[in-house]
């Protein structure tokens, strides 16, 4: 196959993608999904779990012993030496 063929399914891809988005989005304004964004933003907090505090967190991680211990390098660049 030569480059043309190649370059014409690449465009009719690309024109099939463009074709699905332009018809998701028009479904979606016909739904109403578009309309009050702020709503659906707020559907997942109740009184458990208020807008604006902060319920989740991610553990620290646990520092090994040996990286506690082990002196720190300190880089060429920090010395304000060139190598």
């Amino acid at each position: 196959m030569t480059w043309n063929v190649y370059l014409v399914i690449i465009f009719l891809m690309g024109l099939a993608f463009f074709a699905s988005a332009v018809y998701g989005l028009m479904w979606a304004s016909k739904k109403g999904q578009l309309k009050d964004f702020d709503k659906g933003s707020r559907v997942i907090f109740d009184e458990d779990e208020p807008e604006g505090v902060t319920q989740d967190a991610f553990p620290q991680r646990k520092r090994k012993l040996r990286d506690i211990d082990r002196p720190r390098r300190i880089q060429p660049e920090q010395e304000g030496t060139r190598l």
